[in-house]
């Protein structure tokens, strides 16, 4: 059986988009570095608003960044010429847009914020690549925009929009490649037209999820180093696995002493224990120390492709086990300090004592600690100062944690600025898990598919959709043992859930929703699932993590 409640937002109206994506090709030979920039110039023949773009990266599949676009000033119509005159380009970006990296030659897409909205014309046009790593193809023409016409990979048009490319530079207004074809695909509607993107987000975990990593990635090095420097993390074995505690009082810095490890750039040594292993009998006899950050028990070389660009997919799926204060550090350049290795006090330090990071050409160094504990396996993480200054051509990313070996189950970010604890368990285990299969584009219909349910004689599941949040928006939310189930949180404010969809099903439930008023465009509204199992709490009840979304019109 199942019940929709009505919705006043989800009204029989109609909404036609009208748009024509222009595709020019997907098959990269060249692959450029993060922060790169690939010019094409674009000719408008009827205003249009360009609402998203999809491009070819070689990032790792999973690899978050953000796109940048540019356009050329008043008076300038094209990229060719100004590829090193950044007074002929806007300021700052004239729209931007998150991005995942979808794989090699398939399309990784970007709604961008806001729609650019193009009168007939021609303009010069400039993508910036953040963290992630575009793929291109030489021209087979000249290096000309466009170099040669339809006959060429370097023009590709329709009535409406033609893209004449190109050419691509490793470091932004430093001149580099050409001619290149640029590979994607430019998303617009006709005529000037409200653009919005519908984005979901998913917060929060399904209660007694057993987790064995935890993480934070950092896309920047002023985000990074806010959150960051003054800070420590420790984490506490438990015999099944560790309590990860912020900030505990005790620990502190230990300015280093020890001889410096002979690292060059992107490197690893081996650093044998100075006494008895602290992970037991068998345990591992030394630690791998690698330049960007990275302590192991079993080595990082050659399982970290791109070992200085820091990313969430090579974190999860690393086979050896490692404690990650991942960047692009370079202890080679000139000025730097070293990376140090001692026993002191019953720990083993591994020190990045004023470690310059990526660019080579500013002062940006940065001391960090990891501390062993020889009688006791417990460490701690203790950030001294971590630079704020970037902008380097392989990107300034941060991935903070720690991941046992061998593929593991992405337990979502941990705040490191405001988290209490996380406990990690001996193995992965998700919990209810809640997952929307499409963005809540206006005219969508989408499924809402809660999986990972338990056995139950009688199996009920409830969807809340809701208007409101429970204050503050955060992963923590509510904690229900005040009702009997401990450990689950509610993140949606029932009072306001103007939907809520009952289902039996032994499986799993699967709620489908079609939106279609477009009153609603811009506005937000937060789901979650509700299992009910009599066996897991007092309550009988398991909840879902939460879904954020906000309703766009692309």
């Amino acid at each position: 059986m199942r019940t929709l409640a009505s919705f006043p937002l989800f009204a029989l109206a109609t909404f036609v988009a009208a748009q024509s994506p222009l595709t020019t090709f997907y098959g990269g030979t060249n692959q450029a570095n993060p922060g790169a920039q690939f010019f094409i110039d674009l000719t408008v023949a009827t205003t249009i608003t360009i609402q998203a773009f999809d491009v070819n990266l070689s990032s790792a599949v999973g690899v978050e960044g953000t796109l940048e676009v540019y356009l050329t000033v008043p008076g300038t119509t094209t990229y060719f010429g100004s590829e090193t005159t950044p007074a002929r380009w806007s300021a700052t970006p004239v729209a931007s847009g998150p991005i995942v990296a979808a794989g090699a030659n398939q399309p990784s897409h970007c709604c961008l914020t806001p729609g650019i909205t193009l009168a007939p014309g021609s303009y010069g046009v400039a993508l910036r690549h953040i963290d992630v790593q575009p793929y291109n193809t030489i021209g087979t023409g000249s290096p000309l925009p466009g170099g040669g016409g339809p006959a060429t990979n370097q023009t590709y048009g329709n009535a409406e929009l033609t893209v004449l490319s190109g050419h691509v530079q490793n470091t932004p207004w430093i001149r580099g490649a050409a001619p290149r074809a640029w590979n994607g695909s430019i998303h617009y509607a006709l005529g000037s037209v409200p653009h919005t993107c519908a984005t979901n987000a998913s917060y929060g975990l399904g209660c007694y999820q057993q987790q064995t990593s935890f993480y934070q990635f950092f896309s920047g090095a002023p985000a990074a180093s806010a959150a960051l420097t003054g800070r420590s993390i420790s984490m506490i074995g438990t015999g099944s696995g560790y309590l990860v505690l912020n900030n505990q009082p005790g620990v502190a810095f230990v300015p280093p002493t020890g001889a410096a490890l002979v690292l060059t750039d992107d490197s690893e040594v081996n650093y044998a224990w100075p006494s008895a292993s602290p992970f037991g009998a068998g345990g591992p006899t030394s630690l791998f120390v690698h330049s960007n950050g990275i302590v192991s028990v079993g080595g990082m070389t050659g399982l970290l492709p791109n070992s200085y660009r820091a990313n969430v997919p090579a974190f999860l799926s690393a086979s050896s086990t490692a404690w990650f204060s991942w960047h692009d550090y370079n202890p080679a350049a000139g000025g730097s300090g070293p990376v140090r290795a001692e026993e002191a006090g019953g720990y083993v330090l591994i020190t990045w004592d004023g470690v310059e990071s990526y660019p080579t050409a500013v002062i940006n160094p940065s001391t960090f600690q990891l501390q062993f504990q020889l009688s006791t396996g417990n460490v701690n993480y203790v950030w001294q100062s971590v630079t704020s200054i970037g902008q380097s051509a392989n990107g300034d990313s941060h991935v903070i944690g720690y991941s046992p070996g061998g593929p593991s189950m992405d337990p979502q970010p941990t705040d490191l600025a405001t988290f209490t604890n996380v406990v990690l368990g001996s193995g992965d285990q998700p919990g209810l898990t809640l997952m929307v299969d499409a963005k809540p584009t206006l005219g969508a219909t989408i499924n809402y598919v809660t999986s990972n349910v338990t056995p139950s004689a009688f199996p009920v599941g409830v969807l809340f959709i809701a208007l409101s949040d429970v204050p503050p928006f955060s992963p923590t939310g509510f904690d229900l043992g005040i009702i009997g189930a401990g450990g689950c949180v509610a993140n949606v404010d029932v009072n306001v859930a103007p939907i809520q969809a009952v289902i039996f099903a032994p499986g799993g439930l699967s709620v489908p929703l079609t939106i279609n008023n477009p009153s609603f465009v811009g506005n937000v509204w937060y789901a979650q699932s509700i299992w009910l199992d009599a066996t897991v709490n007092a309550f009988g009840m398991l909840t879902s993590n939460a879904v954020k979304q906000a309703v766009g019109t692309f």
